[in-house]
């Protein structure tokens, strides 16, 4: 029942509405009729009424409602009722100002028409920009002030109307662009539909629609009377109408409704942000996932650390380091992994997270979970993710490179070895054939002269012969000496012994050999005698290799020998030095290498077997001692016998234990290989 009386109450208010809108009309069609004038200055004050309305409310709710929109339609609405007041004193029959003629009034509704339709263009700026009234008044008012400045004092203003002949082309196309500004405000009108509410949207709709018929039926002016001139003035009232239901619907009716619309909008628009964040979002978190997947499967090592402990090894990192899982890394200090040895290379190269940027390290030797040893190339890079500071180390096994380098080493060496050995068995054929092949030829010639019952030309075939011998059980008693020290099966016989007699002794016995070749040897010493337990035998055959190779390799004339044995601090120094050809810088590192020569078989000078130094060397040792050479190519060459002082329990050399032919057999033999005696 409460309702229908309603819709009844309803009615009778649009019923009442209709009247009297049908009244009005009736009325001013009436005075129409009766009075043009009258009718046109009666509907210029109604559009004027009606626009500075909207201006008033408008200023007067800004405050409240922050409606940027129609508070630049006020401040527009203020100069254009300016114009509108100007051109109504300017028509003919009031002319209160200016000159009475018809120009003056189309030029002042012109300019009424243009700030009407760029305002309608230029309002929709301004409801999502912040308006600052004092500048869009004083902008206003420069506009008017030179218009009015351009009409009325140097009247520059294009003519509008001439009497007689109508409207200008400047007016026509006038009116044409006005009319395509509307157009364009209807157009912006509609892609800012959601910044008002329906019912606002509609009366702004409407409005801008009417005043866009109504300058249409303008531009068609024929007369003043004419139907377009009517119909276009009572469309103008109608446009205002609108316009003025709108401002009031907005600022004084629903101003929260308004505030609610762009709290609506802005919420929509926060709305659509935070779905694009949460796009954005699930993409990193996608990529993130993606990028931990294939960090997490890469056939490449990489452990990630903070500050001293690891956070993230992939299954590759725990392949690499013998971990059954990540718990037996993650939360561990990455020293865990460095062998005690390299930590302190490894705290300054890799831990440190202060340098920036990519460090690369080779050749880095780390431990394994079950103890065994990788050799790894590492790269670092150190970044800062979270305000924490992160190193990424992405590891390279080189164990595989590390075996490879070692065999090629290795092979390296058993190909020289293998080298040499070639080089020792084609110079020790050599060193067989050559006594061999003297001794056979002795031999026929020998029995030659037997045959022919010439005994007495015998006795020097038979020294060539018994030299040759002597060569062949030196080279035969090296070869198996060798193998003895090789096997450790060498016999070393300590006794206690005068070293400096033994050495003196045995350089007595090699006196003709030096003198046979044009040389000269000096013995001198500044101990008269030191007694140390030595292998007599051993000592002998040093001395005795050590000047036979510098008879071997002296001088072409005036060569000569010097041995010299004095104090050292920890026992007896024995040197050998000479003046001849010397071992060149390359030579001298492995001259004491088995199987080595300083001249290759084909370019040397004398003959020998290369494993006689080596022998030294090992007898040498066998004392605990030293054995160093100093040399200089075409200087002569020094070696140098350190041997500590021992005492054994075992038996005494005697005094005259050397003297006899037994060393002369000795030296026989060590300097078999010698030529050109005498």
């Amino acid at each position: 029942m409460k309702n229908t009386t309603n819709s009844c109450e309803t009615l009778d208010k649009f019923i009442h509405k209709k009247i009297i809108i049908i009244v009005i009309l009736v009325i001013f069609l009436n005075l129409l009729i009766k009075n043009w004038l009258f009718t046109h200055i009666f509907i210029e004050y109604l559009t004027n009424i009606v626009g500075m309305s909207v201006c008033i409310i408008a200023l007067n709710t800004y405050k409240i409602c922050k409606n940027e929109f129609f508070a630049f339609l006020a401040v527009a609405f203020a100069f254009i009722f300016l114009f509108e007041f100007m051109q109504m004193a300017a028509y003919q029959g009031i002319s209160i100002i200016g000159q009475s003629n018809y120009n003056l009034t189309v030029q002042l509704n012109l300019i009424k028409s243009y700030y009407s339709c760029i305002t309608a263009v230029l309002a929709f700026r301004y409801i999502r920009t912040r308006l600052k009234i004092n500048v869009i008044f004083y902008m206003f008012l420069s506009i008017s002030f030179i218009l009015l400045l351009s009409i009325f004092y140097f009247r520059v203003f294009p003519v509008c109307y001439i009497e007689g002949y109508g409207l200008t082309t400047f007016k026509k196309v006038s009116e044409f662009m006005i009319c395509i500004m509307y157009i364009i405000s209807i157009i912006k009108l509609r892609k800012a539909k959601f910044y008002f509410n329906q019912q606002v949207y509609s009366y702004l709709f409407y409005s801008l629609v009417l005043i866009l018929a109504s300058n249409v039926l303008f531009s068609l002016y024929i007369n003043e009377y004419s139907t377009q001139n009517i119909v276009g003035h009572l469309l103008l009232i109608l446009s205002y109408f609108f316009l003025y239901k709108a401002a009031v619907q907005s600022t004084l009716r629903a101003p929260f409704k308004f505030l609610f619309s762009e709290l609506s909008i802005k919420n929509i628009r926060l709305n659509e942000r935070n779905r694009e964040l949460e796009y954005a979002r699930k993409i990193a978190e996608d990529d993130r996932q993606r990028y931990k997947n294939l960090v997490e499967n890469i056939q490449v090592p990489i452990i990630v650390k903070k500050g001293e402990k690891i956070t993230f090894a992939n299954k590759s990192a725990l392949s690499l380091f013998k971990a059954k899982s990540q718990e037996e890394l993650i939360g561990e200090c990455l020293l865990k992994v460095v062998p005690e040895e390299h930590r302190d290379l490894v705290k300054t190269c890799i831990a440190s997270q202060k340098e920036e940027g990519e460090r690369n390290y080779h050749g880095l030797k780390l431990l394994a979970l079950d103890g065994s040893y990788l050799y790894v190339d590492v790269s670092k890079l150190n970044i800062r993710y979270g305000g924490l500071n992160y190193s990424y180390f992405v590891f390279k096994d080189i164990a595989e490179k590390q075996k490879r380098k070692e065999v090629e080493r290795k092979l390296k060496e058993t190909m020289e070895l293998e080298k040499l050995r070639t080089e020792f068995f084609a110079n020790l054929s050599h060193e067989f054939r050559t006594p061999i092949n003297v001794i056979y030829s002795a031999l026929q010639v020998m029995d030659i002269y037997i045959k022919n019952e010439n005994i007495y030309n015998i006795t020097k075939y038979i020294s060539t012969v018994r030299q040759n011998c002597y060569r062949l059980l030196r080279l035969v008693n090296n070869l198996i000496d060798i193998t003895k020290i090789d096997a450790g099966f060498y016999k070393f016989n300590l006794k206690n012994c005068d070293i400096v007699s033994l050495v003196e002794n045995t350089v007595e016995s090699v006196l003709p050999y030096i003198q046979g070749n044009g040389m000269e040897i000096t013995f001198d010493t500044d101990i008269e005698e030191k007694i140390t337990a030595c292998d007599p035998d051993m000592i002998e055959r040093v001395m005795l290799n050590l000047i036979s190779n510098s008879i071997k390799y002296r001088r072409e004339y005036g060569g000569a020998i010097t041995i010299n044995i004095y104090n050292s601090d920890e026992g007896i120094t024995i040197s050998i030095k000479d003046n001849g050809i010397g071992i060149p810088l390359n030579k001298q590192s492995n001259i004491f290498e088995r199987f080595v020569q300083a001249n290759n078989l084909l370019t040397r000078k004398c003959e020998g077997s290369g494993i006689g130094l080596s022998i030294v060397k090992s007898l040498v040792e066998m004392h605990k001692g030293t054995i160093t050479l100093i040399s200089e190519e075409g200087e002569g060459s020094e070696f140098v016998i350190d041997i500590p002082l021992n005492i054994t329990k075992g038996e005494e050399c005697g005094k005259n234990l050397f003297v006899g032919g037994d060393i002369m057999e000795k030296v026989n033999i060590e300097f078999s290989d010698i030529y050109n005696l005498g």
